[in-house]
C-alpha cells in the first residue's frame, strides 16, 4: 500500500466514524426524548452544546456552497442555523 493510499484510508477511516458518532447521538437523543418527553430541555442543552464545542474549531479552510440557501456562519459552514444562533 502506497502512502498516499494509506493517507486515504485513514481520511475514509475518520470520516466513518465521524458518521457513526453522529448516529450515535442521533439515535440516544431520540431514544432519551421518546423514552421521557420531559426530557427536551436536558437533551436540546446538551445538542446545542456539543454543537457549540464542535463550532469552536477552527475550519478545515472549505468555502461554503456559492448557492447556499442558509446563513453563513462565522466558521464558513453553510447551515440553518450557527452555534451564535442556538441561545
Amino acid at each position: 500500500m502506497t502512502t498516499k493510499s494509506k493517507s486515504y484510508a485513514h481520511e475514509v477511516s475518520v470520516l466513518a466514524a465521524t458518521r457513526w458518532y453522529a448516529n450515535a447521538i442521533e439515535s440516544l437523543a431520540i431514544e432519551k426524548y421518546f423514552g421521557k418527553v420531559s426530557r427536551w430541555q436536558q437533551i436540546d442543552r446538551i445538542l446545542k452544546n456539543a454543537i457549540k464545542e464542535l463550532e469552536s474549531i477552527p475550519s478545515s479552510g472549505l468555502h461554503p456552497e456559492p448557492d447556499c440557501p442558509w446563513p453563513i456562519c462565522p466558521n464558513d459552514i453553510c447551515a440553518p442555523t450557527c452555534a451564535s444562533q442556538l441561545d
